[in-house]
């Protein structure tokens, strides 16, 4: 089974390309759960939208992080 292989170079590094096409994904997840947060009448709904919203910003950051982390991991050494 051939992998997913992203054929364009908008981008000089191969995982700077897969990096932008994770965030365009995590921007489109954010928009569906605050969509979801426009229509709920309960409490309960709304907080676990708001913490499933918060839980797709902090995935996403951290996800950012860690690239960071390893690139200047590889500067420095």
């Amino acid at each position: 089974m051939q992998c997913l292989i992203i054929r364009g170079r908008p981008l000089e590094e191969p995982i700077d390309n897969w990096m932008a096409l994770f965030n365009e994904i995590m921007v489109s997840t954010y928009l569906y759960v605050s969509i979801s947060l426009t229509g709920f009448n309960s409490n309960s709904l709304y907080t676990n939208s708001g913490t499933a919203l918060m839980g797709v910003i902090i995935f996403t950051a951290g996800v950012n992080f860690l690239k960071f982390l390893i690139y200047a991991m590889k500067m420095i050494v």
